[in-house]
Formats: C-alpha cells, structure tokens, sequence
C-alpha cells in the first residue's frame, strides 16, 4: 500500500487506498485511522506490529513496534478488533 507523496501512518494509508475497514500487517507499526466513508458509514483500519527481531541488518534504526491483533467476530458479522502493543515484554 503505498501512496507517493503522502507521509501518514499504515491505517491511514490503508484507509486511503482502499475505503473500507481493513487490517494491515507487515508494515511493523500499529496504527489506527477512523472517519467516515462518501457513504457516511464508520470505517477503521488498522496496522499491526511485528512479532521479528525489531533491529535487523538491514533497516537497524527504524520506527517499528512489537505487536499483533486479535478479531472477534459474532454470529451477525460485527467485529472487535484489538491492536495489541507489546512494551518491554509485555502485552497492551
């Protein structure tokens, strides 16, 4: 998902190109976006963390986080989305 020229955060740049509720992961910082679509509906999305070593070779100064999420669907197609950040070892 990349969008020249415009410096916002993953969810950001997800909602941006796609409109629709949407989580991200590989980008290796958590970030949520929310607002409204042309339609007036409540779309947010969402990037995930990395579960890797934070400091590889290649990119050894980078803003990147530990992390994951979790999805809770019900039997109507509502969901939760938790972005969870994992900070000095432990789970927010």
């Amino acid at each position: 998902l990349q969008l020249r020229g415009i410096n916002v955060n993953p969810a950001r740049r997800s909602f941006l190109k796609t409109y629709e509720s949407t989580l991200v992961g590989h980008t290796h910082r958590s970030s949520e976006h929310t607002e409204p679509n042309l339609n007036g509906e409540v779309i947010t999305c969402w990037s995930t963390g990395a579960l890797c070593w934070m400091h590889p070779d290649y990119a050894p100064i980078n803003k990147w986080n530990a992390g994951f999420a979790t999805v809770v669907t019900d039997a109507d197609g509502y969901y939760n989305v938790k972005n969870r950040r994992i900070i000095n070892g432990e789970v927010r």
